[in-house]
This record gives C-alpha cells, sequence and structure tokens, in this order.
C-alpha cells in the first residue's frame, strides 16, 4: 500500500493526501462520522505500527540525515528525575493543589453568581481569567 508513494515527500505530499481523505466528506460525498472513523482507525494502526518498528528505524538513520526528501534528527533518550521522591516537592505540590481547586471554586462562584466571592479564613481568594479553551472533540471505542 505504501508502496504507492515514490519519489520524494514534500510539504504537498500531506496537502495532497489529507485532501484526499478530506475532501469526500467537505464535498458531501462520505458520510462525515463514518470517515473519521476510518481515518481514526488508520491513524491508530499508523501509530502502533511505527512503535514497533522504531527501532530498526534508528538503526537505518544512524549516519544519514534526509531520507526521501525528509530531512530528520535522531535525539537521544533520556531520563526523568522522580521529584515525589522529596517529601518537600511532594508538599509543596499538595499546596499548589489545594490552591488550584480554591481558585476554580472561586471562578465557578463567579460564573454562577458575578456579584459572589469567596472567603476562605478572612482571605478573598481571586477570580483568575480563563487561560485557555480546549475545542471539542471526539472519542471512540472499538470493540
Amino acid at each position: 500500500m505504501l508502496e504507492k508513494i515514490k519519489g520524494d515527500i514534500t510539504k504537498d505530499t500531506k496537502i495532497e493526501l489529507s485532501s484526499f481523505f478530506s475532501s469526500p466528506v467537505l464535498n458531501n460525498e462520505v458520510n462525515a462520522l463514518e470517515q473519521d472513523i476510518k481515518l481514526k482507525t488508520f491513524e491508530d494502526a499508523i501509530t502502533d505500527a511505527r512503535k514497533k518498528i522504531k527501532d530498526k528505524v534508528i538503526e537505518e538513520s544512524i549516519g544519514r540525515k534526509a531520507c526521501m526528501g525528509v530531512g530528520f534528527t535522531v535525539t537521544k533518550g533520556s531520563q526523568t528525575l522522580s521529584y515525589d521522591d522529596d517529601l518537600e516537592y511532594r508538599r509543596i505540590n499538595e499546596l499548589l493543589e489545594s490552591r488550584k481547586k480554591l481558585l476554580k471554586q472561586s471562578w465557578e462562584l463567579n460564573q454562577s453568581n458575578p456579584d459572589s466571592q469567596l472567603v476562605i479564613e478572612g482571605e478573598l481568594i481571586p477570580i483568575v481569567s480563563v487561560k485557555s479553551y480546549t475545542a471539542e472533540s471526539i472519542r471512540y471505542k472499538f470493540e
């Protein structure tokens, strides 16, 4: 199936593939939900396949900087420190989580009643602004 992709891969290749999969929906030729389920299936299968071949890909990339017109860099793995081993770190983190809960309560109270203010043990808990919004999404559960 992928053998049909020949020559250099460019940004235009990605645009063409995207259009190939999205145009039938945008032109009302196929059902959007059904097409998205198929695309999600491809996405999951591709993600899984890439995980399976990762070691071989890294091995073949040694000494190279490009393949099929696509440049790449390989980064070495690293370790992640377990900061939770430190009691002080955990204590500070717990304080931070508690503060986040208070700020969320204050914001929610303000949303339901704009004239209300949350006061805890004499402290006026500020009303924070919205940093960002998440987009609507859909999750599929494959049986």
